[in-house]
């Protein structure tokens, strides 16, 4: 991820707008705003937001936020260019749980056309809890829109997409 952020800060000449969905105790909200980025760090636990809080005033120099709040209502209220990059990692299991794959999908799309990069997570059909059924057999299926591709081309940036526990996979 520090990849992604190093290359697309410096291919906008600016420090980004970051939004983490899902940031849980803000690690990644914390890593991406020590490398100077603006974030957002959203939860829908408010014992996550009070860590999060509680390790933010520890670095008063870092450019972050956090706040309780569901995922679904942040990404309705989006709108073009709010954030360059959106990361919404061990997440979207649940989101998919809830309201089911095809609502999520639509939902990845909006993401997808509102920001320049989109880093995400998705479980696997095989995993054998709760919400591996709600998935179809590849990952790479239950996407119908990742990326805008043209913004990654104009960016000369690698699109990537998080898939499944911690494995790596390019999507092109």
């Amino acid at each position: 991820m520090t990849e992604q952020y190093q290359k697309l800060e410096k291919s906008l000449q600016r420090p980004l707008r970051v939004l983490d969905l899902g940031c849980a105790q803000g690690f990644f909200s914390l890593s991406l705003a020590k490398l100077g980025a603006t974030v957002r760090g959203i939860d829908f636990l408010p014992a996550n937001i009070l860590v999060c809080q509680a390790l933010a005033d520890e670095n008063p120099d870092l450019d972050v936020t956090f706040e309780v709040g569901r995922i679904e209502e942040v990404i309705k209220s989006l709108t073009e260019n709010d954030y360059d990059m959106v990361i919404g990692l061990s997440v979207f299991h649940h989101i998919v749980h809830e309201h089911g794959l095809a609502q999520v999908k639509q939902w990845i799309k909006r993401l997808a056309d509102c920001t320049v990069i989109l880093i995400m997570e998705l479980a696997l059909r095989e995993e054998p809890l709760y919400w591996g059924l709600l998935y179809l057999k590849t990952p790479q299926s239950s996407l119908i829109y990742v990326l805008s591709i043209d913004k990654l081309a104009s960016l000369k940036l690698t699109c990537r997409i998080l898939i499944a526990q911690c494995t790596l996979s390019v999507i092109k």
